[in-house]
């Protein structure tokens, strides 16, 4: 078996890995349940040809480079393109989190790359109310 094809193939997909500027951002976001949460990725690889977005480990939605985002089952998932960027972006909108929305939020530029980040959610905005009413101003030091 020759193994120099092999070796070139494995080389030219390591320089096309390296030259992937791929960024995943914020890293990490925390918000109160019910509120939106967003992330962005970017990526200046221009051949990509699909991203998805999972939580988790479930895909819940896709773009493609060619027709923009795949309509999602869920109404609450969404992105948006972002504007005045010199590179591929997109931003991934979750309209209202719920406690199941926290935990690992990945971009996957198919075959290309893979950034993740970690979302929390606290709270919501009843909890927090009551504890404003009893006279705590910061629901983070003084859990109600």
């Amino acid at each position: 078996m020759d193994i120099l094809p092999l070796l070139v193939l494995f080389l030219s997909w390591q320089t096309k890995a390296v030259r992937t500027k791929m960024k995943l951002t914020p890293a990490s976001l925390t918000v109160v349940r019910g509120d939106e949460a967003k992330f962005t990725c970017s990526t200046s690889y221009t051949p990509w040809t699909a991203m998805t977005w999972l939580l988790g480990d479930r895909p819940v939605l896709t773009i493609s480079k060619q027709d923009g985002v795949v309509p999602s089952l869920n109404p609450n998932i969404t992105a948006v393109k972002c504007s005045n960027s010199k590179t591929d972006c997109w931003e991934f909108i979750l309209r209202s989190t719920e406690r199941n929305s926290q935990g690992q939020v990945t971009c996957d530029l198919h075959l290309i790359d893979r950034k993740m980040a970690e979302l929390f959610v606290q709270g919501g905005r009843i909890h927090l109310c009551a504890c404003l009413c009893q006279g705590r101003s910061n629901e983070m030091s003084h859990p109600c």
